[in-house]
């Protein structure tokens, strides 16, 4: 039986071409409440029930996060802050079973190079300084751990916590957290409703979370590699989900923010260390299109562009937040970045503010202020 919440009275295509154009979106947004829930795991305290697996079954009551999304003539801002790379020091004692594995030459880089760089209070004033701005979804693009070892994940998952309420804030791992087969497995279960949210189907990922008008679709390209590998991947599979969920909160009028902790733009490519598939990813933002994509990963800050449906889309990274003042060659210092998306009339304002330390100071300072629509 179909549940009253989901029932809608079809208006003829004569009326819906009369009708205004925010009277429309409202009617193809109902609709996609409908739809974009069709995933087939549990969400845990998303969702009172288990979503099945179908098109048109979940009711607006089954969907996690936003039973009823803002929007209409009034103007709603949404504020999206992101974050990237934590690398959560100290790292704690790592048993020497852990080290008959890839796991040695990261511990070696760990003493050698990022221990001194990632040590001390500069990660904990950035989240405070960022908490100050009081935004409506945190992003975290991935590398919370080092080593991936599950002392790191469950201190990642108390870190979490001082970040936000998981309703408010969604994780894409990187490939720090996948660092060992069956690392990433047991981060995705502790971290728990962090990385969880609308799906349309059983896999995990990508998933959606939705804020009045804003959503964000997060992506995962962590997966264990070899000794001195940090690439990641998206496969078809991932990419022909991505492409449903942007065809859906497109039709319905969301602002889309994507999600994933590697690169996916031609001009940070490498073979060891980029996204295998990223052409694969690109193809889906050019058919489907996006306002907007956040990754991490480089530790530096960057802004370029993919080409998408209408036009080019943004893709924006973050440098790494572990280290206050980067001692290490072409590292930034860390930051964020926060950014404020409106709807006007029929087009998106979306402003960009970059918050961060200096190399010579332990001030945290606006960097950068940018329109990006």
């Amino acid at each position: 039986m179909r549940s009253p919440s989901t029932s809608m009275t079809r208006v003829p295509s004569v009326m819906r071409r009369l009708m205004p154009m925010a009277v429309r979106k409202a009617l193809v947004r109902k609709r996609c409440q409908r739809v974009i829930c069709m995933g087939g795991v549990s969400l845990g305290p998303y969702a009172s029930t288990t979503l099945r697996h179908g098109d048109k079954i979940a009711t607006t009551a089954d969907c996690p996060l936003s039973p009823s999304p803002t929007h209409g003539i009034t103007p709603v801002m949404t504020t999206l802050a992101h974050i990237s790379d934590i690398h959560l020091a100290p790292l704690p004692p790592v048993p020497l079973r852990a080290l008959f594995s890839k796991r040695v030459t990261g511990y070696l880089n760990w003493r050698m190079n990022r221990e001194k760089a990632m040590s001390g209070e500069g990660l904990t004033n950035l989240v405070r300084h960022m908490r100050e701005h009081r935004p409506d979804v945190t992003a975290v693009t991935g590398d919370l751990t080092n080593l991936a070892l599950d002392a790191e994940i469950n201190t990642a998952y108390n870190w979490l916590q001082t970040v936000g309420d998981p309703r408010s804030v969604c994780v894409s791992p990187g490939n720090h957290d996948a660092y060992v087969r069956g690392a990433l497995e047991k981060a995705l279960d502790r971290w728990g409703p962090y990385t969880r949210g609308e799906t349309v189907d059983k896999s995990p990922f990508p998933f959606v979370r939705r804020h009045g008008e804003l959503a964000v679709i997060v992506c995962s390209s962590a997966v264990p590699t070899a000794p001195l590998m940090a690439r990641g991947e998206f496969d078809d599979a991932q990419a022909e989900r991505l492409s449903r969920c942007l065809s859906l909160l497109g039709e319905a009028g969301y602002f889309r923010v994507v999600l994933i902790h590697h690169p996916p733009n031609l001009e940070l490519r490498h073979p060891r260390l980029g996204l295998w598939g990223a052409r694969t990813f690109r193809q889906v933002i050019a058919q489907q299109g996006a306002e907007l994509i956040l990754h991490g990963h480089t530790h530096k800050s960057s802004i370029y562009a993919v080409p998408g449906k209408t036009g080019d889309v943004p893709v924006v990274g973050v440098a790494a937040a572990a280290a206050a003042q980067s001692v290490q060659a072409g590292d930034d210092p860390a930051r964020y970045n926060l950014f404020k998306v409106e709807r006007h009339g029929s087009a998106w304002s979306c402003t960009m503010r970059e918050f961060g330390f200096q190399r010579l100071s332990t001030d945290i300072v606006l960097r950068l202020q940018l329109r990006i629509y």
